[in-house]
């Protein structure tokens, strides 16, 4: 691929989620969206090659975004939610 074409996806994401990405942002003194590249890619570094059977360590530790699976959802943590001054889902 040449550098001046790009592959492109747009992601829509609800209000609360988009806050946090800001607020990640605005902390790391990043654009909003080279900071969700950045998360993009982190998985895909650890998901492609769990996909073709090669296990990494860091896969040992962290098995998907919990956005994939409901179970794990609903036990992570939500105090993040306090911060933003809103009530749990």
């Amino acid at each position: 691929m040449s550098d001046d074409k790009r592959n492109t996806v747009e992601v829509a994401f609800d209000d609360r989620t988009f806050r946090r990405l800001v607020a990640c942002a605005e902390w790391r003194k990043v654009p909003v969206p080279e900071l969700v590249r950045a998360y993009a890619e982190d998985w895909v570094d650890i998901d492609y090659p769990e996909s073709r059977g090669r296990h990494t360590r860091r896969a040992t530790y962290r098995d998907g975004p919990i956005g994939l699976c409901e179970g794990t959802r609903q036990e992570a943590s939500r105090n993040w939610i306090k911060d933003l001054g809103e009530e749990a889902p």
